[in-house]
């Protein structure tokens, strides 16, 4: 999204939206309401982008719970393509995808608040004519945590609340 672009990788540690799914899944226990958010844009040379997620936060899997679903889209097209003696061979496209399963759950102590999460992601790479799988496909997991702390002492020298408007 815009608002994690701008802010660079600040946004990991406070995100709060439905695009935490691809920055820090962790920050699905921070998102107040169910969000759908997208995003396309037209880059340089016929390249595509393309966002799409979904938050579902404290969900009918308990309130200390939140899943999430979102999908990454980069097309690059119309390569004009030749072999080795400059023949024209056709055009060609490259083209790379994502999609995101995310889980995120909220520990709650004395001490604070502790939010683990995770996304499973299939990505699929494709170069060529039709772009689709001709490279391969891989699926990889992100881990992410976040933690507000509350009043407790930290090793008896100083209180954890004076760090509360930490994240």
């Amino acid at each position: 999204g815009a608002r994690a672009m701008g802010m660079g990788h600040a946004f990991t540690g406070m995100a709060n939206d439905a695009s935490t799914i691809y920055w820090n899944p962790a920050g699905l226990m921070n998102v107040q309401r169910k969000e759908f958010t997208s995003m396309y844009t037209n880059l340089f040379y016929d390249t595509r982008y393309t966002y799409m997620a979904a938050a579902l936060p404290r969900t009918w899997l308990g309130p200390h719970n939140a899943i999430g679903v979102g999908w990454v889209h980069l097309n690059m097209g119309n390569f004009d393509g030749r072999d080795i003696d400059n023949n024209p061979m056709g055009f060609f496209s490259v083209n790379e995808q994502a999609l995101y399963i995310s889980f995120a759950h909220e520990i709650v102590g004395s001490w604070g608040i502790l939010n683990l999460g995770a996304s499973a992601k299939w990505i699929d790479m494709g170069f060529g004519s039709n772009a689709r799988g001709d490279v391969g496909s891989a699926g990889t997991l992100d881990f992410g945590a976040t933690f507000r702390p509350m009043n407790a002492p930290l090793l008896k020298i100083i209180s954890l609340r004076y760090l509360m408007p930490l994240q």
